[in-house]
Order: C-alpha cells, then structure tokens, then sequence
C-alpha cells in the first residue's frame, strides 16, 4: 500500500485575517511512496492555466506540505463574575 508524502498545494489567492494579508492555498493532489518510488496523483479537474502569474512567467510553482496534526485551539475560560458584597437583592 502507498503511504502519502506531501499534499500538492498552489497559492490562489490571499485574505485579510485580524488585519494581516494570508496566502489562500489550493489542493492539487498528493505525492505517494509507492513499491517503485514516489509518484504524484494531481485532481484531474485542477487547471494549471487558471492560477495567476507575473506578466510574461509560463509556469507556476507547486508546493509540497507534509501532513502536520493541527493543533487545538487554546480553551478560553469565561470570567467569574461574583456579585458585590453590598448588593441590596
């Protein structure tokens, strides 16, 4: 059985997060390491001409990711609220 290397990712984009411009990725496909070497498996309805470019470049890069666990997100606790002394209620 093949066991995967890297996910094949192309930056398509950016966003605005908490006032900070962010790359926007695409997955493309995946790298395999199979009985013979490594191979690539690329999403057959990926179209390389629709990513943009700098004027006048032919290709575009590809970028290879490893799977990483993500990491969960910091528990935020509420505040206690505790009530005055002198509360009238």
């Amino acid at each position: 059985m093949a066991e995967k290397l890297y996910n094949l990712k192309v930056k398509n984009g950016t966003y605005m997060k908490d006032g900070e411009e962010k790359q926007n990725y695409l997955a493309v496909g995946v790298v395999l390491k199979g009985d013979y070497g490594p191979y690539m498996i690329l999403d057959k309805t990926f179209n390389p001409a629709g990513i943009e470019t700098d004027l006048g470049k032919t290709g575009i890069s590809i970028s290879m990711f490893k799977d990483e666990p993500r990491q969960a997100a910091p528990k935020i606790t509420p505040p206690q609220i505790t009530p005055p002394d002198d509360d009238p209620f």
